[in-house]
């Protein structure tokens, strides 16, 4: 349903928290199908490769989303906080 994406973001993370990587990933991909807003899209992949320590995939991601909607501060936030983590403060 394009009126509730975040049930569907919310059960891709419940197969990543009891470990179905695959049913994960399948889920996101059909909920990001029916998303309207793509920056919300690449946030959240990159809320899932952040999960997965996957941290060069997430940061990628989180730029997208500040691309597609640079006045949604929560990649900007998620984007900053890794930078931070790996000690690039120039960025």
């Amino acid at each position: 349903d394009r009126s509730f994406p975040d049930a569907g973001y919310n059960l891709a993370l419940g197969y990543h928290y009891i470990g179905n990587r695959s049913k994960a990933d399948e889920t996101l991909d059909a909920t990001a199908g029916r998303d309207p807003k793509p920056a919300r899209v690449e946030f959240r992949r990159g809320t899932m490769h952040e999960l997965r320590k996957e941290f060069e995939l997430a940061m990628a991601r989180y730029r997208r989303a500040t691309e597609l909607d640079p006045l949604w501060p929560e990649p900007h936030f998620r984007l900053a906080l890794r930078l931070e983590q790996r000690g690039d403060l120039d960025e």
